[in-house]
């Protein structure tokens, strides 16, 4: 528990917001660094009010993160659709430090394809690369303040992942830092792929 208020009274139908303060700090089990915490409210936690029902009195919502540090997230990837098999394309890769520190030095953003429309994010010195996504084309980006966004234009070729089978979807996605080298406060959203797929494997 971080804080509490009271409500007071509350007529049939009614709501009341109110406003509540509290320490952002860490529940006291150990939590991995960078381990998604979450903020969320419960009334009557004692069961003192008679209710009608008593499991509807808690509410989770807004996720927080807690430190301080950059936090490198791919915006978007766009490239060209229904490409053919082997060919060469131009992919473009947003990627933004949502944190409240800058960014410096250099991380790289991988390209990849893969069968599955969500990439496999890997644990820290881990490789990026499964049977069911390739890496097809890199860049660096560096440099990135605060709130700041930049768009990274990246050559790929349209591969064949191992496990892929002939008519197989292929979709494209990005990563950033996949070692996780960088200080980043958060790494499940380091990575995107495109809502249609690249083409198909052969």
């Amino acid at each position: 528990m971080i804080g509490g208020t009271t409500i007071g009274s509350l007529s049939a139908g009614q709501c009341r917001e109110v406003p509540l303060t509290g320490s952002a700090q860490p529940p006291p089990a150990p939590v991995q660094p960078g381990a998604p915490l979450y903020l969320g409210a419960i009334a009557d936690a004692q069961a003192g009010v008679v209710e009608l029902r008593e499991d509807n009195n808690t509410r989770v919502t807004s996720r927080l993160v807690l430190g301080d540090g950059p936090d490198l997230v791919v915006r978007s990837v766009t490239a060209p659709a229904n490409l053919p098999p082997y060919s060469a394309f131009s992919a473009q890769v947003k990627v933004c430090n949502e944190g409240n520190l800058p960014l410096y030095g250099s991380a790289p953003v991988d390209l990849l394809i893969s069968t599955e429309k969500s990439l496999y994010v890997p644990g820290q010195g881990q490789p990026p690369y499964t049977q069911v996504q390739m890496p097809v084309g890199n860049v660096m980006v560096s440099a990135l303040a605060a709130g700041q966004c930049t768009t990274l234009p990246v050559q790929g070729s349209v591969l064949r992942p191992p496990a892929a089978t002939p008519g197989q979807s292929l979709y494209l996605g990005a990563l950033v830092d996949a070692q996780g080298a960088m200080p980043d406060l958060l790494r499940d959203n380091n990575a995107r792929t495109m809502a249609t797929p690249i083409g198909q494997a052969q």
